[in-house]
């Protein structure tokens, strides 16, 4: 029977193989966060939207970025559409001549200006992938 030498390395080196999507998945999503940000800065009036993307959580399996839910409709617009208030209430809101108070109001809709899928693929073309792996790899023994 032979013994073969550098066993226990090797085991340990396909162990980091098979956790080496965590890294890869944090710097994807760091990468996206950042180019979101930058897409989403010419947009920006309030910041509260540019200031909630963020990096939600990396696991062995996923990487999420999260957002504001008016993310959405900056990536795909929005139809026109009538906003009416409840039954016994009003709308208030700031308008160009003071506060306004109206039983509807009738939206005019938003332009779509996609950003989420763009920035997710530019931020896979700046992910280092080859290097973090031969990272992974390299640590594990």
């Amino acid at each position: 029977m032979s013994n073969l030498i550098g066993t226990p390395e090797l085991k340990a080196r396909m162990n980091k193989l098979r956790l080496v999507f965590k890294p890869v998945g944090r710097s994807w999503a760091d990468h996206t966060v950042r180019n979101a940000k930058h897409k989403l800065a010419s947009t920006r009036k309030t910041g509260r939207l540019h200031d909630s993307v963020r990096r939600g959580s990396a696991t062995k399996r996923r990487a999420t970025v999260t957002a504001h839910y008016t993310a959405n409709f900056e990536d795909a617009g929005a139809k026109p559409h009538v906003i009416t208030a409840p039954p016994g209430k009003a709308l208030v809101f700031k308008g160009s001549r003071g506060t306004v108070f109206a039983r509807q109001v009738h939206h005019r809709g938003r332009k779509a200006r996609p950003f989420k899928v763009r920035a997710a693929q530019a931020a896979l073309r700046d992910t280092p992938l080859e290097q973090i792996l031969i990272d992974e790899w390299n640590s594990g023994a």
